[in-house]
């Protein structure tokens, strides 16, 4: 019993005196039968799943990337920024 399959099981009892104890025997076991429970879950290949373990972490490297990128993008376009205003007002010239 198991796997991921459905399972349907039929316990056949006689109700003669003469088979009492296979009677017993049959619903003993099929209430142990009755408990056993499945936990059906995707058969996957080990390389499959490797790959695709691997693959989502690749995904997230080049979201972190990405997001550094940006960041030092705009860390350098203040520093233009900061560099740009250090002038003076009559356009750099500075009377010496």
């Amino acid at each position: 019993l198991g796997g991921h399959a459905s399972t349907v099981m039929f316990a056949n009892i006689n109700p003669c005196d003469r088979h009492s104890n296979e009677t017993t025997s049959t619903l003993r076991y099929a209430a142990r039968a009755k408990k056993i429970k499945n936990r059906p879950r995707v058969n996957q290949d080990p390389k499959n799943a490797l790959l695709k373990q691997l693959q989502s972490e690749i995904e997230k490297l080049k979201a972190l990337l990405e997001e550094k990128d940006k960041i030092i993008a705009s860390a350098e376009a203040m520093k233009g920024d900061a560099a740009g205003s250090t002038e003076d007002v009559d356009g750099g010239k500075t009377d010496g």
